[in-house]
């Protein structure tokens, strides 16, 4: 509760030091401002656009029968201008690495980080084992023993899923690359 004393414009106030001004006052369980004493209804922010103006709260509007939050927007100087120049580019830059680990998430949705942090060792057996079809390939070797599948068709299936997760991955970077070059202009 934002309390206004109209009798000085004091605000804003808390309970406790209303509660002070009648220290002979027992005030019922749910607090009601006396005479005198408004509660300020809480208003949204003002539109503003935060990359070239601030708003400062002022005293209280009164509106009808209520008093009212009051706001007032403000054009940033020139040195707020330039700082603001620069936390539109820090958001920008902020927008494009979100972005980028939301499309990230999509591309390995299906796997698990464990299984992520195997694709390096599964695609460098996959391209060992086409090279040579006696290389050594641990990995692969404990995934076909557990899954029954033929070693060709899990090297085959590596390979493509590596070739198109470079791919995926490859355009979300560039993406982000350039959506943060963009914002640094």
């Amino acid at each position: 509760m934002r309390i206004l004393r109209l009798s000085d414009g004091k605000y804003p106030m808390s309970i406790h030091e209303v509660k002070k001004d009648f220290p002979n006052t027992s005030f019922p369980k749910a607090f009601t401002p006396p005479d005198g004493y408004f509660d300020v209804k809480t208003m949204p922010e003002p539109v503003y656009d935060r990359y070239t103006q601030r708003y400062v709260e002022i005293a209280p509007a009164l509106n009808g029968a209520e008093y009212e939050q009051a706001f007032q927007v403000i054009d940033f100087t020139d040195q707020d201008l330039v700082d603001g120049a620069a936390l539109k580019t820090q958001d920008a830059i902020d927008l494009a690495l979100s972005d980028f680990l939301a499309e990230a998430a999509v591309v390995q949705n299906d796997y698990t980080q464990a299984e992520i942090n195997t694709f390096t060792t599964q695609e460098a057996e996959a391209v060992a084992y086409t090279a040579d079809n006696t290389a050594n390939t641990p990995l692969l070797d404990a995934l076909i023993l557990e899954s029954g599948e033929a070693k060709a068709d899990l090297v085959a299936r590596v390979t493509v899923k590596a070739a198109a997760l470079k791919a995926a991955m490859g355009a979300a970077i560039g993406r982000k690359a350039k959506k943060q070059k963009d914002a640094a202009l």
